[in-house]
């Protein structure tokens, strides 16, 4: 399920990328037609201006789908997980390597068929390929390369910045959405690793910060995966925000901890081998109107403030006293749909620090539908 949730998301980065960049190259071939009169450039020929036009849009599509589809693939396929430990040097060097050869590929694909459009040719008849060698060792290559590189780069700062300031912000940044302070509901979950003390003795300070880095790491495409947002590190500690809208659908803020739960155990065998253990973890959520806002000169954040983000924090740490993996408010229970792979239990009332207000707290556990479908088939047999 977690895999599906990831391709399908990843697949949608790709085709923003390849809309973005479609849009792109039609103002390109625009501008180039209008106001660089460049269009004959690219053949060496003086054609029907409209007919270049038109070759010129269709060219740039083509150009722009493939390029943004073959950065897409790479991008999210491939280097954002595989490369997550490289240095900044090692990967802008890697980057810039595979993109500009992408790039000249392009090049090389988006003459042949300029040429092979405007003269109703094959790709590879002589005359076109004489055509497109003439663009390929004009300026023509040169401009195109600078250009492509460019929007290449950009759309990869962009990705970066985006990862920085996690998944949305940046657009919400941008738009200035919170430069005034708003009032929301949110969802949020508090998940903290087990054992943190005695693990960090046991392994010492840097072992156990490669230990927390390795972790937080691994379950970041799974909080991606159920839309959750990830507010902040705090020690061994993540917190993780969801939208009403994007927690309550399909009860992702729950299904992001099992799926979490599932990660890890998949790579346990990476984690005994590494450090001798396998890292267990709690969580606490809750629900409740916060006040968002920009906070920042030098250095800006997206910043909650409110009571349920404290409430969130002390659900958590009834955790161990009831001896259960994850606890949810009644408030937040009440919210979430109640699937038939999820079994809730009310465990009881906890009283907030410093108030005389009290808070219902419900365990959940995940139901294994195939077992429950066995026992059934053999009460029926009986």
């Amino acid at each position: 399920m977690a895999t599906n949730l990831r391709f399908r998301r990843n697949i949608s980065k790709v085709f923003t990328i390849i809309i973005i960049w479609i849009i792109i190259g039609i103002f390109i071939a625009f501008f180039e037609h209008t106001v660089l009169e460049t269009m004959s450039s690219i053949a060496d020929m003086e054609n029907n201006p409209d007919i270049n036009l038109w070759v010129s849009i269709k060219t740039y599509i083509l150009g722009a789908a493939l390029g943004g589809l073959t950065v897409g693939i790479i991008e999210f396929f491939y280097l954002r997980d595989a490369t997550r430990n490289f240095s900044f040097g090692k990967l802008l060097l890697i980057k810039s390597s595979i993109y500009l050869i992408v790039i000249l590929l392009l090049n090389v694909i988006a003459s042949l068929f300029y040429n092979s459009s405007n003269l109703g040719l094959s790709p590879f008849h002589p005359v076109v390929v004489d055509n497109s060698i003439k663009f390929l060792l004009n300026y023509g290559l040169v401009r195109n390369v600078i250009t492509w590189t460019s929007i290449t780069a950009a759309t990869l700062i962009f990705l970066m910045i985006n990862d920085k300031f996690g998944p949305g912000q940046m657009l919400k940044i941008i738009l200035g959405r919170y430069n005034k302070p708003q009032e929301e509901d949110r969802i949020f979950m508090f998940l903290d690793m087990k054992s943190s003390t005695t693990i960090a003795e046991k392994l010492g300070h840097l072992n156990y910060f490669n230990l927390l880095k390795d972790f937080f790491a691994d379950i970041t495409n799974d909080i991606e995966d159920r839309k959750g947002e990830i507010y902040q590190y705090v020690g061994d500690e993540i917190v993780v925000s969801w939208t009403m809208q994007n927690g309550i659908t399909n009860a992702n803020c729950l299904q992001c901890f099992y799926d979490i739960q599932k990660t890890i155990e998949k790579l346990s065998p990476k984690y005994l081998d590494k450090y001798g253990l396998v890292p267990g973890f709690k969580a606490g959520y809750h629900y409740g109107n916060v006040t968002t806002g920009e906070i920042g000169v030098i250095k800006k954040e997206i910043v909650f403030s409110g009571d349920v983000i404290n409430t969130t924090a002390r659900i958590q740490d009834q955790c161990n006293q009831y001896g259960v993996r994850i606890l949810l408010s009644k408030r937040l229970y009440d919210m979430l749909p109640k699937l038939n792979t999820l079994s809730f239990e009310e465990i009881g009332d906890f009283q907030l620090r410093g108030k005389e207000t009290y808070v219902q707290l419900f365990t959940v556990t995940q139901v294994d539908l195939t077992k429950v479908n066995i026992k059934s088939e053999e009460a029926m047999a009986q």
